[in-house]
């Protein structure tokens, strides 16, 4: 994740003073000056001792003539003459020009350290300074010391250079991912509330710390957040795979609707996706979407149709679809006068055959007579609108669905919304279908 903008740290470093110096060293100083911009009404002016302005004028030419050694001689000379917050922050400015100069970060460091522990200095400037103390440390993997000047420039007003992720990060390396992603999110919020578009970056980070720490509800959630800014298929796959994968157990119900999603998504690009969906289907008696989703891999070129393992699948299942079909006409007719399970049982295989508003009749019925699993029944009767183009009436469904299958759900909702509500490639064509066990 990029955590940086342009980081301008050389716009920290002013000349702010003027030393005693030689008429020639006074002369060019004075060119150099009439160059910049008049000082405002009320800017910072440090008053500084005449001691150390003999001893830090040498400092201050040479690096502006970039002598690098001669600047840190000198600095060595005047560091100990510095003794008031005025003379301390000035002596870190001098020695930051020349850790700039130098491209030293430690030397910028201890620059910076002085002139934050001075307590001084322009007042629109302070809150620059401790971000860049911060980031110093942050690259030296100074955890501490990062943490608190990063929120100490935070509390001051700061919100440039992605400030907030830089904190975050810190928050994920101390082990605190909760209290990183919240900052994370925090950090999001404002990108759009500005008017602009976090990058994606942002999301996979988030995504990726909390399926380290194996938070599985903070996975669901910054997965969906990704998909919801980046709807594109490779986001949908990565999102319902790691999803997927934090969620080693969930039941085969639940799993062939995470990979109807897929499908719909455009998800599904292997061999073993295509076997995984294929076999769970036909372990529900949906035999015609199980055919259907194998000869969707061959057209791909992820799946041989004809290898053993989709053979077993592809042609047990072949045989079993028209006798399928017939019975789910009969079954279909049936559905007002249907117990609540059978109204079901139809319907789930309804929607396996794509014959998503006979699908939709079976979930109402089965739902209005009651007795059966609420969530199941809305979860698929949201999927069979969605596949239908009623979005608003399949996210209505979906809210209704609690328990395992609510992260599913949110899913479901989130596709109705961000790609759109049209039927996924499902489904062999021609009449009615299956069998009806509990798809």
């Amino acid at each position: 994740m990029k955590l940086l903008s342009t980081l301008s740290l050389g716009t920290a470093a002013v000349a702010l003073f003027a030393v005693a110096a030689t008429p020639a060293d006074a002369q060019r100083r004075r060119e150099r000056q009439a160059e910049q911009p008049a000082a405002a009404p009320g800017a910072y002016t440090p008053t500084l001792s005449r001691e150390f302005r003999a001893a830090v004028a040498p400092a201050d030419e040479a690096a502006t003539q970039q002598n690098w050694a001669a600047a840190n001689a000198a600095l060595a000379t005047a560091a100990p003459l510095a003794t008031t917050p005025d003379e301390k922050y000035t002596l870190g400015q001098v020695r930051l020009r020349v850790g700039l100069g130098t491209n030293d970060k430690a030397v910028q460091r201890a620059a910076l350290q002085e002139i934050v522990d001075s307590g001084v200095g322009p007042s629109e400037q302070l809150p620059r300074f401790r971000f860049f103390l911060g980031n110093l440390a942050y690259e030296a993997n100074d955890n501490a010391a990062a943490e608190r000047y990063l929120n100490e420039a935070i509390q001051a007003g700061y919100n440039e250079n992605n400030v907030k992720l830089m904190l975050a990060s810190v928050y994920f390396r101390t082990n605190r991912t909760q209290q990183g992603l919240q900052l994370l999110e925090q950090a999001i919020n404002e990108e759009r509330a500005a008017g602009r578009v976090p990058p994606q970056d942002w999301y996979r980070r988030g995504a990726s710390v909390a399926y380290q720490g194996q938070m599985a509800p903070e996975v669901a959630k910054w997965t969906r957040l990704q998909v919801e800014a980046y709807p594109t298929p490779e986001n949908w796959r990565s999102a319902l795979v790691i999803y997927e994968e934090a969620n080693e157990n969930l039941d085969s119900q639940v799993m062939l609707d995470l990979y109807r999603l897929k499908r719909a998504t455009g998800a599904l690009t292997s061999e073993r996706d295509y076997f995984t969906y294929a076999q769970l289907a036909y372990d529900r008696g949906l035999f015609g979407e199980a055919k259907a989703v194998v000869d969707e891999g061959q057209a791909s070129g992820d799946v041989q149709r004809t290898a053993p393992a989709f053979a077993q699948i592809y042609t047990p299942a072949s045989q079993r679809i028209t006798a399928d079909r017939r019975e789910l006409t009969a079954s279909g007719g049936r559905i007002a006068s249907a117990s609540a399970a059978d109204a079901l049982d139809t319907a789930n295989v309804a929607l396996a055959y794509g014959e998503d508003q006979l699908a939709v009749q079976g979930y109402r019925a089965a739902l209005q007579k009651g007795g059966i699993d609420t969530n199941l029944a809305n979860m698929r009767l949201g999927i069979a609108l969605a596949r239908q183009g009623q979005g608003e009436e399949a996210r209505a469904a979906f809210a209704q669905v609690t328990g395992v299958r609510k992260p599913i759900a949110d899913f479901w909702t989130l596709y109705t919304t961000s790609r759109g509500s049209a039927a996924p490639a499902a489904a062999p064509a021609a009449a009615p279908a299956a069998t009806p066990t509990a798809g």
